[in-house]
């Protein structure tokens, strides 16, 4: 799927929420850590990034929710004078986007 194509069915908000369910799996405990979509991060993390893109794949717009999951993993990425940063920072949103949507894919096709 093209990163700037919208999302042909968007996802329902339970299965959303189950596809939450399905990652925080891979984090420790409730104020664990963990590594997801490559990313070590913690649960307050994960949900915060979660919240951050689930009204855009909703919606059914991955390139707002990849937008929002990068600003969510690195607040104010955008101010940053180094574009590598930048574009670190916007990969690891796609990279998490990417990883939700795989998640609400497996539990599509279940």
């Amino acid at each position: 799927m093209d990163t700037f194509a919208r999302i042909e069915s968007p996802p329902a908000t339970s299965v959303l929420l189950a596809a939450l369910l399905r990652l925080m799996r891979g984090i420790d405990g409730r104020g664990g850590h963990g590594v997801v979509a490559g990313m070590f991060m913690s649960a307050d993390e994960l949900r915060g990034a979660f919240r951050a893109v689930r009204p855009h794949l909703e919606f059914g717009d991955r390139h707002r929710a990849e937008l929002a999951a990068a600003e969510a993993l690195t607040p104010g990425y955008r101010a940053f004078g180094e574009a590598g940063a930048r574009a670190t920072a916007r990969a690891e949103g796609c990279r998490f986007v990417a990883t939700v949507l795989d998640a609400v894919t497996d539990l599509s096709n279940r």
